[in-house]
């Protein structure tokens, strides 16, 4: 074999040792270019994009400066009531500490006890155990109010009356399953009770 034939045989060997080396490039930079877009898709991405607000977390995520609620999720929780619903419910949660009771004739009636119970009586019973009459618990109601807490979910003729509604359910939603903390602090407006009622429950 003369020179010339040499180099040729080295120039045909190096091809094949580059060849392996080629091939994992392509196969790199074809990974590369499927990976790509995920990278860019997850870099671009809203921040609160998938939060649910329903949850704590993602109710913090949402209401930290600089959320935006059009890409907020809103996952329901089938648990959770609405006022209504939970006025028609015939037994509550016993963690929540709120107990059914009606006013007749000045007298109470519960399927806590039997027979009837003056107001005294029901708050003699309800430092036992658990709230009947809505008083001071809700929103500042003096010691002689006698609207049960049953009551006050039905009513719904003034915006206090609702946001009142509103308090109860959701300490009675958070027994079965817990809320965002903020909606079981008394700053709560109306407005953001029917917003979060309306994506969440």
């Amino acid at each position: 074999m003369n020179v010339k034939d040499s180099k040729i045989v080295e120039s045909d060997e190096s091809q094949n040792i580059r060849q392996p080396m080629d091939k994992s490039r392509r196969s790199f930079a074809k990974k590369s270019a499927a990976i790509a877009p995920v990278i860019m898709t997850l870099a671009n991405r809203s921040a609160w994009g998938g939060t649910n607000m329903c949850s704590q977390s993602g109710f913090q995520s949402f209401a930290a400066p600089g959320a935006v609620l059009s890409n907020v999720a809103h996952v329901k929780n089938t648990n959770w009531k609405t006022p209504a619903a939970w006025a028609n419910e015939p037994s509550w949660p016993q963690a929540s500490g709120l107990g059914q009771a009606t006013l007749k004739s000045n007298n109470f009636e519960s399927p806590l006890w039997n027979g009837q119970k003056l107001l005294r009586q029901v708050k003699d019973f309800e430092s036992l155990n658990k709230i009947i009459v809505l008083r001071q618990t809700f929103n500042g109601n003096t010691n002689t109010n006698t609207v049960t807490v049953l009551a006050a979910l039905s009513l719904s003729s003034s915006d206090q009356e609702k946001l009142k509604a509103f308090q109860i359910a959701t300490v009675l939603n958070n027994a079965v399953s817990p809320v965002p903390s903020y909606f079981l602090t008394s700053t709560v407006t109306l407005s953001e009770f029917q917003t979060f009622y309306a994506n969440c429950v």
